[in-house]
């Protein structure tokens, strides 16, 4: 074994895992903080679990073909040339029998059943929170080691399920507030660009109208920067940083492409439709040094490993809090020459603001449990020096009035009427905290300071749909007992149900399910043995991008104006909003990509 040593915080999680294998325990779930080294943590527990005896056979399992390359050269690195390493993959399958064979979910569904359950004597599974998807748990599920061990940094993001059904409670967590407040990541100086926040209005705001809401506060105060400005900007505040190495999240191909057009030959692009090879030519030119600076749509999330990227741009709003630490996430790495990462942050709305001015609190009360080993590891051991996270607000008419935009937003929460979806979405996530589960629309119809469940429908075409836009577990229903309920409406018509009739009965679960659960509404219908004509197997099942976007014209130029999420749910002759929502990564996406005018309207509650 080469020199490698596990630092305090690894220490601590090592034991908390030899003592599940000690009482005899199968398995566990390791909660750990992007950039605080997993994979490694790993590679020390397999080691520890086979001290006294031979090594078995080991298998690394994830979604990413990217991250299990990254795996398997430091899992080589710590353990040596005495191994053999083995990757199973869509481009690569290995069929000699190797120590650590690397693979994807996606290939070991096809191919899992040529190997032996017991195989395997430890299985690892990197980015854990993906288990519960129905083309990785049965893979999981098929193979019987001595230990499973599983390791994500983002627990909550659950697939629509619990992850604690397949590992049991985690067993150890530090995630990203305690590993800032002990001084373990990166520092971050985090700069809200807000150069162009309207004062004016802002000033407006203040008299004290008592109408006003976020949405407006939102659409009056924040104006939106053109592309030119947004670069410039990057390469002002980048600047500061020595030797800048960047990282930019942009909303759209079409926005990336012109970000990176406008950064010149110092960028690259990388993103879902881009083939793998380019993607991974790209990576490989930023990890090396090449090119400074990266632009990403809807990649580089997880697992990427690139320690010494040290500026952090976002340009594209999320409303998952999972996806902003994921995003976050890829610069807070520590390594040698690199202790701060600087964050640009030009998603100008209240939501946002909130949502960072939050993190900023919950890491200043933060108060360190000792005892506390971390010495031996970079920034470690003078964690109360540390700055660890500060927030400069990147406007001097903002510094020059001190405002505190909380107070704006919070009274515009208090006094709303009106409600846009990024607003719903957020109240969605705040109230599963509260509750410490996923709501249900009795939680809300029974709280006067919330708007009515009708409200969420209305704005999402059904409730699950809502859960579904806020990334929470969606409330369990057996496949079985879908197709009963499907079999039990086409009873009640005589005949096979529609999408839309579906939809719109409250005492159904949402058409969206039977898609998630199914693959496709056609195929749903199959499986309950029903009727499906061709139009609808080919609306369900046969649709490519081009159709998507045709259908989505054709819609706008038959109603005058952009349609409403819910006029396309209830379109049997078109996708549901879910199906844009993964081709494109988000509703609006799809429409910008139509040509069409970004869907920003604020809708009237149900609730009077």
């Amino acid at each position: 074994m080469k020199g490698i040593k596990a630092r305090g915080y690894q220490k601590e999680c090592l034991a908390e895992i030899a003592e599940t294998v000690e009482a005899g325990g199968k398995r566990a779930l390791v909660v750990m903080a992007s950039g605080l080294g997993k994979t490694l943590t790993s590679a020390f527990a397999i080691e520890e679990f086979f001290k006294d005896r031979d090594l078995g056979r080991v298998l690394i399992l994830c979604h990413s073909e990217a991250i299990l390359m990254q795996s398997k050269e430091k899992y080589k690195g710590y353990f040596g040339e005495q191994y053999s390493y083995g990757m199973f993959t869509s481009h690569a399958r290995t069929t000699r029998s190797t120590d650590f064979l690397f693979a994807t979910f996606q290939t070991m569904r096809t191919y899992r059943k040529e190997f032996d359950r017991s195989t395997f004597s430890y299985i690892v599974v990197d980015e854990a929170h993906h288990s519960h998807a129905q083309t990785y748990f049965p893979t999981i599920k098929y193979f019987e080691p001595e230990f499973l061990l599983g390791l994500t940094a983002t627990p909550d993001r659950l697939d629509g399920q619990n992850i604690e059904e397949i590992y049991g409670a985690p067993v150890y967590e530090l995630g990203f507030i305690e590993a800032t407040g002990r001084g373990l990541l990166a520092e971050c100086d985090y700069q809200l660009v807000l150069d162009d926040m309207s004062q004016e209005k802002l000033d407006e705001c203040l008299q004290g109208n008592e109408s006003i809401s976020v949405a407006q506060i939102n659409r009056t105060v924040f104006v939106p920067k053109r592309d030119e400005e947004i670069v410039r900007l990057i390469r002002k505040y980048s600047a500061e940083q020595e030797d800048p190495k960047t990282m930019i999240f942009c909303k759209t191909i079409e926005h990336a492409r012109r970000i990176t057009k406008l950064m010149g030959t110092e960028a690259t692009v990388v993103h879902k439709c881009q083939n793998s090879l380019d993607n991974d030519l790209a990576l490989e030119a930023f990890r090396s040094g090449k090119v400074r600076t990266i632009v990403s749509v809807q990649m580089l999330n997880e697992g990427i490993d690139v320690p010494d990227a040290n500026v952090i741009v976002f340009l594209r709003n999320t409303v998952s809090k999972t996806i902003f630490y994921q995003q976050l996430g890829r610069g807070i790495r520590l390594s040698p020459g690199k202790d701060k990462v600087k964050v640009l942050d030009f998603v100008a709305n209240c939501e946002r603001i909130q949502t960072v001015l939050g993190l900023k609190q919950e890491i200043d009360n933060f108060r360190m449990r000792p005892p506390h080993s971390d010495e031996g590891s970079h920034g470690d051991g003078d964690a109360d020096s540390r700055e660890k996270f500060t927030l400069n607000i990147a406007t001097p008419e903002f510094k020059a009035s001190k405002v505190d935009i909380l107070q704006i937003v919070r009274g515009a929460f208090n006094r709303r009427r009106y409600w846009s979806d990024e607003e719903l979405i957020l109240i969605l996530q705040t109230k599963s905290r509260e509750l410490g589960r996923t709501p249900c629309m009795k939680d809300f119809n029974n709280d006067p300071e919330c708007p009515g469940s009708l409200t969420f429908v209305d704005h999402f075409g059904s409730w699950n749909e809502a859960l579904l836009a806020a990334d929470l577990p969606l409330n369990t229903i057996t496949n079985e007992s879908l197709i009963e309920k499907l079999q039990a409406k086409a009873k009640q018509l005589g005949r096979t149900p529609s999408f839309k009739e579906v939809m719109q009965d409250k005492d159904m679960p949402s058409a969206a399910t039977y898609r998630q659960r199914f693959g496709s509404w056609a195929q749903a219908l199959r499986v309950a043995k029903l009727k499906v004509s061709y139009q609808t197997a080919a609306v369900s099942e046969g649709v490519n991008r081009d159709k998507m976007l045709s259908a989505l014209q054709k819609k706008a130029k038959k109603l005058g104006r952009t349609p409403k999420g819910r006029e396309v749910n209830t379109d049997k002759n078109m996708p549901c909003v879910a199906s844009y929502r993964k081709e494109f990564g988000s509703w609006n996406d799809a429409l910008l990509a139509a040509g069409l005018e970004a869907s920003r309207k604020v809708r009237p509650s149900h609730r009077q």
